[in-house]
This record gives structure tokens, sequence and C-alpha cells, in this order.
């Protein structure tokens, strides 16, 4: 069965109710994984939570992270891409000053795929091969 919701979230509810109930770690990840799968959460993760549940921390979220926050322009690679669809993503990355491999992430997420040496969204490649 898929998950509706946030799982990660969904699952931590479950956690802390099994942790209530006086459930092994063990045990509450056998619960979850029987209905979600069987490597839909960690007996380590479980215990991670359970750990911190007992601490007093109930806390459901993710916790925000340190880090370096993404600071890619999308906006810029849409241009680069209209004035011309050829470019390799290397030339994109030299002339959006980021890396190969961040550009073709981003193009991915874009939809878009690299069709006869241009640079095209997805969907208009498949209607291309149904005309």
């Amino acid at each position: 069965m898929e998950c509706q919701v946030d799982k990660n979230e969904h699952f931590r509810h479950h956690l802390l109710f099994a942790l209530n109930r006086g459930v092994k770690a063990t045990e509450a990840a056998r619960e979850i994984c029987a209905v979600y799968g069987k490597i839909a959460i960690a007996e380590r993760t479980v215990r991670y939570w359970f750990a911190k549940f007992r601490s007093g921390n109930i806390d459901l979220k993710d916790a925000s992270r340190s880090g370096r926050p993404s600071e890619f322009d999308e906006k810029r690679l849409n241009q680069l891409l209209n004035e011309n669809a050829r470019q390799t993503t290397r030339e994109l990355a030299e002339r959006i000053g980021s890396n190969k491999s961040t550009v073709a992430e981003h193009l991915n997420s874009m939809g878009k795929i690299q069709k006869l040496g241009a640079w095209v969204p997805y969907v208009a490649s498949l209607l291309a091969c149904h005309l």
C-alpha cells in the first residue's frame, strides 16, 4: 500500500503511538513494513526516533538543516535554452557558473530531454514520435 500523506511524518505518528503503547522498536518497524513494504523504514531509524521521543522531543517534523541553500537560477537556464536549445550541459554549466551535474539535474526536474541535439520538453518528444 502506498502512503497518501507525507510518509515520514505519518510514520513518526505511528512510532510515537507505538512507543506510548510500550512496543519495542523492532516490532514498530515490523508493523510499518508489514503495511508499506519491506524497506519502508529501517529499524535503526525507529530506534533513533524512539530515543528522540524518550528525551522529550516529540516534534514530528524534520528539523531544519544547516548547509548552503540552493541558489540555482532555473529562469536563467530556461532563458539560455530559449536562445539556443542545442547547447550541451557543459556549455550551459559554464554560462550559468555551475557544474554540469547540477545543470543536468535541473534540466531533468524541468522535464527536458535532449532529442537530436536539442533540449526539448519530455512531452513534446513523445508527441513527435506519434506524428
